[in-house]
Protein backbone atom coordinates (compact mmCIF):
# COMPACT_ATOMS: atom_id res chain seq x y z
CA UNK A 1 0.00 0.00 0.00
CA UNK A 2 1.13 3.70 -1.28
CA UNK A 3 0.18 6.98 0.22
CA UNK A 4 1.14 9.83 -1.08
CA UNK A 5 1.45 13.57 0.72
CA UNK A 6 2.36 16.92 -1.40
CA UNK A 7 3.99 19.50 0.54
CA UNK A 8 3.98 23.05 -0.75
CA UNK A 9 7.04 24.89 -2.54
CA UNK A 10 7.21 26.99 0.74
CA UNK A 11 8.72 24.07 2.60
CA UNK A 12 12.01 24.33 3.80
CA UNK A 13 14.78 24.09 1.42
CA UNK A 14 15.64 20.67 2.91
CA UNK A 15 11.99 19.13 1.45
CA UNK A 16 11.88 20.95 -1.79
CA UNK A 17 12.42 18.85 -4.82
CA UNK A 18 13.33 15.96 -2.63
CA UNK A 19 11.13 12.57 -1.72
CA UNK A 20 11.61 10.99 1.51
CA UNK A 21 10.27 7.20 1.84
CA UNK A 22 9.45 5.25 4.86
CA UNK A 23 7.06 2.92 6.34
CA UNK A 24 6.47 -0.37 8.12
CA UNK A 25 6.66 -3.92 6.98
CA UNK A 26 3.05 -3.73 5.71
CA UNK A 27 2.91 0.00 4.17
CA UNK A 28 5.25 2.26 2.54
CA UNK A 29 4.61 6.13 2.72
CA UNK A 30 5.77 8.29 0.00
CA UNK A 31 6.44 12.25 0.83
CA UNK A 32 7.16 14.53 -2.31
CA UNK A 33 7.00 18.02 -2.97
CA UNK A 34 4.37 20.20 -4.89
CA UNK A 35 3.34 23.65 -5.23
CA UNK A 36 0.17 23.56 -3.56
CA UNK A 37 -0.58 26.51 -1.13
CA UNK A 38 -0.34 25.88 2.79
CA UNK A 39 -3.77 25.96 3.46
CA UNK A 40 -4.46 22.86 1.68
CA UNK A 41 -2.72 20.87 3.73
CA UNK A 42 -3.84 18.66 6.33
CA UNK A 43 -1.65 19.76 9.00
CA UNK A 44 0.84 22.22 9.32
CA UNK A 45 4.28 22.78 7.93
CA UNK A 46 6.10 21.91 11.52
CA UNK A 47 4.35 18.96 11.59
CA UNK A 48 5.17 17.52 8.31
CA UNK A 49 8.93 18.42 8.54
CA UNK A 50 9.27 17.35 12.53
CA UNK A 51 7.83 13.77 10.86
CA UNK A 52 10.53 13.94 8.67
CA UNK A 53 12.92 14.74 10.49
CA UNK A 54 11.51 11.64 13.79
CA UNK A 55 11.90 9.60 10.51
CA UNK A 56 14.78 10.36 8.35
CA UNK A 57 17.33 11.21 11.37
CA UNK A 58 17.04 14.77 10.96
CA UNK A 59 17.05 15.37 14.87
CA UNK A 60 19.68 18.22 14.44
CA UNK A 61 16.84 20.14 12.78
CA UNK A 62 14.97 20.29 15.44
CA UNK A 63 15.96 24.47 15.99
CA UNK A 64 15.01 24.99 12.60
CA UNK A 65 11.57 23.14 13.40
CA UNK A 66 11.10 25.02 16.48
CA UNK A 67 11.59 28.38 14.85
CA UNK A 68 9.62 27.71 11.85
CA UNK A 69 6.43 26.63 14.67
CA UNK A 70 7.07 29.93 16.09
CA UNK A 71 7.08 31.90 13.05
CA UNK A 72 3.52 29.88 11.93
CA UNK A 73 1.79 31.33 15.75
CA UNK A 74 2.25 34.60 13.87
CA UNK A 75 -0.34 34.80 10.69
CA UNK A 76 0.59 37.48 8.60
CA UNK A 77 -2.07 39.98 7.61
CA UNK A 78 -3.11 38.52 4.17
CA UNK A 79 -3.89 35.18 6.41
CA UNK A 80 -5.59 37.03 8.85
CA UNK A 81 -9.15 37.19 7.65
CA UNK A 82 -8.43 34.21 4.86
CA UNK A 83 -11.40 32.05 4.88
CA UNK A 84 -8.93 28.99 6.04
CA UNK A 85 -7.14 31.06 7.95
CA UNK A 86 -3.43 29.71 9.36
CA UNK A 87 -3.07 26.58 11.19
CA UNK A 88 -2.31 27.60 14.46
CA UNK A 89 -6.12 28.98 14.57
CA UNK A 90 -8.53 26.78 16.60
CA UNK A 91 -9.48 25.46 20.29
CA UNK A 92 -5.65 25.89 21.07
CA UNK A 93 -4.77 29.20 19.74
CA UNK A 94 -6.60 32.61 19.77
CA UNK A 95 -8.36 33.37 16.42
CA UNK A 96 -8.56 36.89 16.02
CA UNK A 97 -11.30 36.24 13.17
CA UNK A 98 -13.61 36.34 15.84
CA UNK A 99 -14.17 39.18 19.21
CA UNK A 100 -16.67 37.23 21.89
CA UNK A 101 -17.57 33.99 19.76
CA UNK A 102 -18.75 37.03 16.98
CA UNK A 103 -16.84 37.00 13.56
CA UNK A 104 -15.06 40.36 13.10
CA UNK A 105 -16.63 42.69 10.28
CA UNK A 106 -13.16 41.98 8.37
CA UNK A 107 -13.52 38.24 8.35
CA UNK A 108 -17.32 38.68 7.18
CA UNK A 109 -16.37 40.36 4.18
CA UNK A 110 -13.89 38.47 3.08
CA UNK A 111 -16.92 35.32 2.81
CA UNK A 112 -17.29 34.61 -0.56
CA UNK A 113 -21.20 34.89 -1.79
CA UNK A 114 -20.53 33.55 -5.08
CA UNK A 115 -19.62 29.83 -6.30
CA UNK A 116 -17.11 32.08 -8.72
CA UNK A 117 -15.85 33.07 -5.47
CA UNK A 118 -14.74 29.74 -3.77
CA UNK A 119 -11.56 28.07 -3.98
CA UNK A 120 -11.26 24.80 -6.08
CA UNK A 121 -11.78 22.29 -3.18
CA UNK A 122 -14.87 23.97 -1.73
CA UNK A 123 -15.89 24.05 -5.83
CA UNK A 124 -14.96 19.96 -5.89
CA UNK A 125 -16.55 19.45 -3.01
CA UNK A 126 -20.10 20.60 -3.70
CA UNK A 127 -19.95 19.78 -7.03
CA UNK A 128 -19.46 15.87 -5.40
CA UNK A 129 -22.68 16.55 -3.25
CA UNK A 130 -24.72 17.55 -6.85
CA UNK A 131 -24.77 21.04 -6.66
CA UNK A 132 -25.96 22.09 -9.85
CA UNK A 133 -24.17 25.80 -9.56
CA UNK A 134 -21.36 23.85 -8.33
CA UNK A 135 -20.87 22.12 -11.31
CA UNK A 136 -21.49 24.87 -13.62
CA UNK A 137 -18.44 26.51 -12.22
CA UNK A 138 -16.40 23.57 -12.00
CA UNK A 139 -16.84 23.64 -15.59
CA UNK A 140 -16.42 27.01 -16.48
CA UNK A 141 -12.90 26.70 -14.52
CA UNK A 142 -12.21 23.14 -16.57
CA UNK A 143 -13.04 25.67 -19.96
CA UNK A 144 -10.16 28.48 -18.69
CA UNK A 145 -8.24 26.08 -17.99
CA UNK A 146 -8.41 24.02 -21.51
CA UNK A 147 -8.48 27.04 -23.31
CA UNK A 148 -6.32 29.66 -21.59
CA UNK A 149 -8.90 32.38 -21.10
CA UNK A 150 -10.36 34.69 -19.28
CA UNK A 151 -13.39 34.11 -16.69
CA UNK A 152 -15.41 36.21 -18.99
CA UNK A 153 -14.54 34.29 -21.86
CA UNK A 154 -15.27 31.14 -20.33
CA UNK A 155 -18.75 31.70 -19.51
CA UNK A 156 -19.01 32.79 -23.08
CA UNK A 157 -18.22 29.11 -23.87
CA UNK A 158 -20.46 27.84 -21.28
CA UNK A 159 -23.69 28.73 -22.23
CA UNK A 160 -23.07 27.47 -25.73
CA UNK A 161 -22.36 24.21 -24.06
CA UNK A 162 -25.48 24.15 -22.16
CA UNK A 163 -27.87 25.25 -24.82
CA UNK A 164 -26.29 22.35 -26.87
CA UNK A 165 -27.31 20.17 -23.58
CA UNK A 166 -30.48 21.27 -23.70
CA UNK A 167 -31.74 20.60 -26.74
CA UNK A 168 -34.21 18.41 -27.26
CA UNK A 169 -34.96 18.36 -23.51
CA UNK A 170 -38.19 19.53 -23.65
CA UNK A 171 -39.63 16.01 -25.63
CA UNK A 172 -37.38 14.31 -23.57
CA UNK A 173 -39.15 15.08 -20.46
CA UNK A 174 -42.71 15.03 -22.00
CA UNK A 175 -43.02 11.55 -20.43
CA UNK A 176 -42.94 13.45 -17.24
CA UNK A 177 -45.21 16.24 -17.84
CA UNK A 178 -47.85 13.70 -19.28
CA UNK A 179 -47.25 11.86 -16.08
CA UNK A 180 -47.85 14.88 -13.50
CA UNK A 181 -51.26 16.09 -15.53
CA UNK A 182 -52.67 12.46 -15.62
CA UNK A 183 -51.82 12.17 -12.13
CA UNK A 184 -53.43 15.43 -10.87
CA UNK A 185 -56.64 14.84 -13.21
CA UNK A 186 -57.31 11.51 -11.42
CA UNK A 187 -56.96 12.76 -8.31
CA UNK A 188 -58.91 15.75 -8.97
CA UNK A 189 -61.53 13.68 -10.31
CA UNK A 190 -61.88 11.12 -7.65
CA UNK A 191 -63.51 12.98 -5.47
CA UNK A 192 -66.78 14.03 -7.38
CA UNK A 193 -66.66 10.73 -8.78
CA UNK A 194 -67.17 9.07 -5.24
CA UNK A 195 -68.96 12.34 -3.29
CA UNK A 196 -70.67 14.40 -6.11
CA UNK A 197 -74.60 12.72 -6.60
CA UNK A 198 -74.92 14.43 -10.11
CA UNK A 199 -71.36 13.17 -11.14
CA UNK A 200 -72.32 9.90 -9.53
CA UNK A 201 -75.15 9.25 -11.00
CA UNK A 202 -74.12 10.18 -14.51
CA UNK A 203 -71.37 7.86 -14.30
CA UNK A 204 -73.75 5.00 -12.93
CA UNK A 205 -75.87 5.63 -16.06
CA UNK A 206 -73.52 6.01 -18.31
CA UNK A 207 -70.77 3.10 -17.53
CA UNK A 208 -72.19 0.82 -14.29
CA UNK A 209 -76.30 1.17 -14.51
CA UNK A 210 -76.44 -0.28 -11.13
CA UNK A 211 -79.29 0.21 -9.41
CA UNK A 212 -80.26 3.95 -7.56
CA UNK A 213 -80.63 3.63 -3.62
CA UNK A 214 -84.05 5.39 -2.34
CA UNK A 215 -83.53 8.76 -2.07
CA UNK A 216 -83.49 8.66 2.10
CA UNK A 217 -80.54 6.97 1.52
CA UNK A 218 -78.51 9.65 -0.50
CA UNK A 219 -79.01 11.74 1.54
CA UNK A 220 -75.37 12.84 2.28
CA UNK A 221 -72.51 13.06 0.24
CA UNK A 222 -70.97 9.99 2.99
CA UNK A 223 -74.37 8.06 1.68
CA UNK A 224 -73.34 9.43 -2.01
CA UNK A 225 -70.08 7.75 -1.68
CA UNK A 226 -71.09 4.23 0.11
CA UNK A 227 -73.41 3.93 -2.76
CA UNK A 228 -70.46 4.86 -5.24
CA UNK A 229 -67.43 2.96 -3.64
CA UNK A 230 -69.39 -0.52 -4.67
CA UNK A 231 -67.55 0.14 -8.42
CA UNK A 232 -64.98 2.63 -7.80
CA UNK A 233 -62.90 0.56 -5.16
CA UNK A 234 -62.07 -2.06 -7.73
CA UNK A 235 -60.96 0.91 -10.09
CA UNK A 236 -59.19 2.74 -6.76
CA UNK A 237 -57.89 -0.50 -5.39
CA UNK A 238 -56.42 -1.71 -9.11
CA UNK A 239 -55.20 1.46 -10.02
CA UNK A 240 -53.01 1.69 -6.44
CA UNK A 241 -51.88 -1.54 -6.89
CA UNK A 242 -50.59 -1.19 -10.07
CA UNK A 243 -48.44 2.04 -9.29
CA UNK A 244 -47.46 0.01 -6.33
CA UNK A 245 -46.38 -2.98 -8.17
CA UNK A 246 -44.43 -0.34 -10.93
CA UNK A 247 -42.89 1.45 -7.87
CA UNK A 248 -41.32 -1.95 -6.58
CA UNK A 249 -40.14 -3.19 -10.28
CA UNK A 250 -38.79 0.39 -10.54
CA UNK A 251 -36.59 -0.01 -7.15
CA UNK A 252 -35.25 -3.61 -8.15
CA UNK A 253 -33.79 -2.30 -11.76
CA UNK A 254 -32.41 0.20 -9.33
CA UNK A 255 -30.56 -2.02 -6.62
CA UNK A 256 -29.36 -4.24 -10.34
CA UNK A 257 -27.88 -1.06 -11.44
CA UNK A 258 -30.13 -0.80 -13.93
CA UNK A 259 -31.35 2.95 -14.91
CA UNK A 260 -34.57 3.54 -15.37
CA UNK A 261 -35.91 5.76 -18.22
CA UNK A 262 -34.69 9.07 -16.82
CA UNK A 263 -31.67 7.78 -15.90
CA UNK A 264 -31.19 6.63 -19.52
CA UNK A 265 -32.08 9.83 -20.59
CA UNK A 266 -29.25 11.76 -18.55
CA UNK A 267 -26.19 9.06 -19.59
CA UNK A 268 -27.92 9.70 -23.23
CA UNK A 269 -27.50 13.53 -23.38
CA UNK A 270 -24.07 13.33 -21.16
CA UNK A 271 -22.82 10.89 -23.71
CA UNK A 272 -24.00 13.43 -26.66
CA UNK A 273 -22.07 16.19 -25.40
CA UNK A 274 -18.96 14.72 -24.30
CA UNK A 275 -18.30 13.48 -27.92
CA UNK A 276 -19.30 16.77 -29.03
CA UNK A 277 -16.73 18.89 -26.83
CA UNK A 278 -14.32 16.07 -26.60
CA UNK A 279 -11.52 18.31 -25.49
CA UNK A 280 -12.51 19.04 -22.07
CA UNK A 281 -13.22 17.08 -18.76
CA UNK A 282 -15.23 14.50 -19.78
CA UNK A 283 -16.36 13.25 -16.11
CA UNK A 284 -16.92 17.19 -15.98
CA UNK A 285 -18.90 17.42 -18.72
CA UNK A 286 -21.45 14.41 -17.76
CA UNK A 287 -21.49 15.97 -14.38
CA UNK A 288 -22.66 19.37 -15.96
CA UNK A 289 -25.38 17.71 -18.16
CA UNK A 290 -26.47 14.95 -15.68
CA UNK A 291 -27.64 18.19 -13.23
CA UNK A 292 -28.45 20.47 -15.93
CA UNK A 293 -32.58 19.34 -15.86
CA UNK A 294 -35.43 20.77 -17.55
CA UNK A 295 -36.37 23.75 -14.99
CA UNK A 296 -32.86 24.30 -13.91
CA UNK A 297 -31.49 27.46 -14.90
CA UNK A 298 -27.79 26.73 -17.04
CA UNK A 299 -26.64 30.29 -16.58
CA UNK A 300 -24.26 31.16 -13.72
CA UNK A 301 -25.20 34.58 -13.49
CA UNK A 302 -28.64 33.79 -12.47
CA UNK A 303 -27.54 31.38 -9.83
Amino acid sequence: MSLRFRFPSSMSGRLMGSTTNFGTSKKRFHFSSCNLPVRTLPFSQWNASRLLSNNTGGSDKDGDNDALHEKRQQPSSDDRFDADGPFDHGYHNPDDRFIDGKPTLAYVKAMPMDYSSMRHEQIFQLAAEGHAGARQEMLIRTIMATDSVEYDDAVKTFEKIAADNRKGMFWQYMPHKLGFFSAITAGTLSIPLVFHYPTVEKFNELYVTAEVPQPSDLDTWLEVGSWSWAWMEPLIGQASFFLLAMAFARAQLINMGIKPFTGYLRDRRAQLLVKKYSKYQPTVLEAFSRSDQLYTSSNVAKE
